[in-house]
């Protein structure tokens, strides 16, 4: 037989080893709603409100079947279905792009959303930087006063990169016509403001082959 010390100090030590296992894992916590699952990982999670209001915090990481996001802080309202993150906030949707604002509310789909101090790196590696974004029927992100340029260099320090951008009042992305349109734009080179426009538009980075003018 197994003495009682032994037995308590078996179970001291698998107290030790799960102890250790949830320090350096976080805490997980999976929600189902509607036939849709929602994984939430932190340092600190809280149910609130019988289980309306999920509360999380420190190195937060969401994964849905849409998108995958990293944050500070998350709250989640189960009535409405509403993710509301802040801090370092990382969005990457179900097609490869990256989302990066400070603060970001959103469905659970990212059918409908807002972010502010937006920046956006697109599947080939184009960037969008704005101050304000807002997200309509899953398929076209608008971004204020923003800058569009397939610059890779220098994170999005737009202003230092070479080649050529074009800055708006407003960008609107249509993922579905495949098209990035601008309001109120100016095309600079090498960043000298060379042309201004009301109106223009051109194919998103996914179109490989169009007719007529292809940036």
């Amino acid at each position: 037989m197994i003495s009682f010390k032994k037995y308590r100090d078996y179970l001291y030590f698998l107290s030790l080893l799960y102890s250790i296992f949830f320090f350096y894992l976080g805490i997980s916590i999976v929600l189902s709603d509607n036939n849709d699952e929602i994984l939430i990982n932190a340092d600190k999670i809280e149910v609130n409100d019988d289980g309306e209001k999920i509360t999380a915090s420190g190195n937060v990481n969401i994964s849905t079947d849409k998108i995958l996001s990293s944050s500070d802080n998350f709250v989640y309202q189960k009535s409405n279905e509403r993710i509301n993150a802040s801090g370092n906030i990382i969005v990457k949707d179900n097609i490869g792009n990256y989302y990066y604002f400070d603060n970001f509310v959103s469905d659970k789909k990212f059918n409908e959303a807002i972010g502010t101090n937006t920046k956006i790196r697109l599947k080939d590696g184009s960037r969008i930087a704005g101050k304000t974004f807002s997200r309509k029927n899953s398929k076209v992100n608008q971004i204020n006063n923003a800058s569009y340029t397939p610059c890779n260099r220098d994170n999005y320090l737009l202003k230092n990169c070479p080649g050529w951008k074009l800055s708006a009042n407003k960008v609107i992305h249509d993922s579905e016509k495949q098209n990035i349109y601008y309001e109120g734009a100016t095309l600079s080179i090498l960043n000298i403001p060379i042309l201004y426009t009301p109106f223009f538009a051109h194919p998103d980075p996914t179109v490989k082959k169009r007719s007529g003018l292809l940036m």
